[in-house]
């Protein structure tokens, strides 16, 4: 008679059936909030106590394959419901990190961004709750890979509120009070002058990058293939066993599109003027229609839920979305144009359905925003938008808006459900549209002064208005002009090269004032791509003054360019062009990075600017005859 067997199998078998008694105070809320602690030092200790019975009894087989005793079955609910209250504490982790930081660089190495301590407690506090999660030992692969896709939720949910946090006073304006407020409605400006780049916005860039690296090292960690790979594996063998039970409306929902999705919001042309001064401010919404159901199986669980937000008519039916719950994608809006540029990503769960709503709109902050265009994406079974998704590769959608314009959404169907790639693909996506706003927040801020005093330096070379002969004939005939300007220099002369460097001087010391702080604080990447952006946009502003805009108000006192003014147009290009270079050394960029397709345009516009209007005619359409790309000079 084996007396440690039969010892052991009495005391287990009460010892099991008080378990299973407790199982519901196990999972119960009061133990998720009050006794997280004590609830998983239990499951340590029974775990330790299978272990130690299996060495002590070695002829016998494992509690969790004896007796009933399966610890993980017990504890499976409470760990659940302790991931959402994590997912819920993600709020507090962000708003302590940063209210605890003053977003001064640390001490770290010359290569690594320059991040300031509340990314760093940040992803602390996740990486802690990470090894937390694989201390467990979990052995059910298929319970740890839910669970590890519930915690990249969470990741991705605290990545988010981070940007947001960050963004406050960078990309998106601080809540005001007062006259602040009224002033920012119409349109004043408290302060006047330059405005320099700050340490802080570099270093909340540095925090970004820092949180992308430290994302691609988590995602190794975790073996993110493997966890989907775990999790698609289980779906298609729940899918197969489930096969002969599907409702009758299964063909349906077959027909429509749903699961992981991409959508890229690229630009929009010839969009509808919508402010007084011919352009439009414009942001461009992706939504589904009002009314779209979300199965049961889509919203019933934690560990499907869809990345929208939803109306749920039941915790176990199906979800009925309407109004903004309807939004899967809204981008930022750009202010005076009538072609935006975005560049925005966003990963959404897509719920069931056979068609998406585009619109544009003008932002407005007095009134509310009126529409600047609206169309429909039909994704019908027999669409050929439809079967081209099919492929799971990127295509480009060319939305034609009613009344005028069009946008360019890129679209990708990705897989049929979330899972841990998907929301780190999300968190990615997330990091860098925020890295992006700030390289063009910090673009912003240059622009300005570079607009002002470029636009100096070429008015100022304007011909002088001859003197009225009397003030009647001011008010009846055209102003007429000189041949000189108003500092008495030829017109038709050049500038010279000390004209031109004077010209601009108070742009090239702001510049080096200014840059000098994008070299110190942040990456060479980083620095390189603020500096290629304000080089392109001196382009821009170089080609508005050489040539009117195709839509839009024209000034009044608009006039075309003459000879000198040419040259000191060619002169800042070259100038700016130098400067940027900066002979290659340090963070200069490289003459091919410079001499983009822009710069070869607006330098041929300014060779054949005084040509002869039919001459340039007949050379282009010579050159089409000779097999030259059709191209239009303005």
């Amino acid at each position: 008679m084996d007396i440690v067997r039969l010892t052991a199998e009495t005391y287990l078998k009460y010892f099991v059936l008080t378990l299973e008694s407790n199982a519901e105070i196990i999972a119960s809320d009061d133990a998720v909030n009050s006794a997280s602690k004590m609830v998983f030092d239990l499951y340590k200790r029974l775990r330790l106590m299978d272990d130690r019975y299996a060495r002590m009894v070695p002829g016998l087989k494992r509690l969790s394959m004896n007796t009933g005793f399966n610890v993980e079955r017990w504890f499976a609910p409470f760990v659940h419901k302790w991931l959402e209250q994590l997912s819920e504490r993600t709020l507090t982790w962000v708003t302590n990190a940063v209210h605890a930081d003053v977003f001064e660089p640390l001490g770290t190495e010359e290569d690594a961004p320059h991040h300031s301590s509340s990314i760093a407690d940040l992803f602390s506090a996740v990486y802690a709750e990470l090894d937390f999660i694989r201390d467990l030992g979990w052995s059910d692969a298929v319970q740890s890979a839910q669970f590890l896709q519930a915690f990249a939720k969470t990741v991705s949910k605290a990545i988010e509120q981070y940007c947001d946090a960050i963004a406050l006073g960078e990309i998106k304006a601080e809540p005001a009070h007062g006259s602040g407020w009224t002033a920012g409605l119409l349109g004043t400006k408290a302060v006047n002058g330059p405005k320099d780049i700050a340490n802080e916005s570099c270093v909340k860039l540095c925090n970004v990058e820092y949180a992308m690296s430290k994302l691609d090292d988590m995602y190794r960690l975790m073996n993110v293939a493997a966890l989907a790979r775990v999790i698609r594996e289980h779906r298609a063998e729940t899918a197969g066993s489930s096969s002969n039970h599907l409702s009758p409306t299964g063909s349906a929902t077959d027909d429509m599109v749903t699961g992981a999705f991409k959508i890229q919001l690229s630009y929009a042309e010839n969009l509808k003027p919508c402010t007084k001064t011919g352009l439009a401010n414009p942001y461009v919404v992706v939504r589904v229609p009002d009314g779209t159901i979300v199965p049961p199986s889509a919203s019933a669980a934690p560990k499907t839920a869809a990345s929208t937000t939803r109306t749920s008519t039941s915790s176990s039916g199906p979800s009925v979305l309407t109004g903004t719950h309807c939004e899967l994608a809204r981008s930022r809006a750009v202010q005076d144009t009538l072609n935006p540029s975005w560049d925005e990503t966003f990963q959404v769960m897509l719920p069931p359905v056979d068609r998406l709503e585009v619109a544009v709109l003008s932002k407005n902050l007095l009134t509310s925003d009126e529409c600047a265009g609206r169309a429909v994406v039909d994704l019908g079974p027999r669409t050929r938008l439809k079967r081209k998704l099919a492929d799971h590769q990127t295509h480009d959608v060319y939305i034609e808006m009613e009344p005028q314009g069009r946008v360019l959404v890129r679209l990708t169907m990705e897989g049929a459900d979330e899972d841990v790639d998907f929301w780190f693909r999300r968190s990615k996506e997330r990091l860098g549209r925020t890295r992006d706003d700030f390289v063009r927040a910090l673009t912003a801020r240059i622009v300005p002064v570079a607009r002002e005093v470029i636009t100096k330096s070429i008015k100022d070379h304007e011909a002088a208005p001859l003197p009225s002969k009397s003030f009647f004939s001011s008010l009846t005939t055209a102003t007429q002009y000189s041949t000189k300007t108003a500092a008495g220099r030829p017109i038709a002369e050049p500038v010279s090269a000390k004209e031109a460097d004077d010209g601009i001087a108070t742009l090239t010391d702001y510049l080096n004032k200014n840059l000098e702080t994008l070299c110190s604080l942040l990456s060479t990447r980083m620095a390189q791509e603020v500096i290629r952006r304000t080089w392109d946009e001196t382009l821009l502003i170089i080609e508005f003054l050489l040539v009117p805009p195709l839509y839009g108000l024209l000034e009044r006192d608009r006039r075309v360019l003459n000879p000198r003014q040419v040259s000191m147009a060619l002169a800042t290009i070259n100038i700016m062009r130098d400067f940027f270079h900066a002979d290659g050394q340090d963070l200069g960029l490289p003459l091919r990075a410079l001499d983009t397709r822009k710069y070869a345009d607006v330098t041929a516009l300014i060779d054949c600017y005084d040509s002869d209007v039919g001459r340039l005619r007949r050379e282009y359409e010579l050159g089409v005859l000779g097999g030259k790309d059709r191209e239009f000079l303005l």
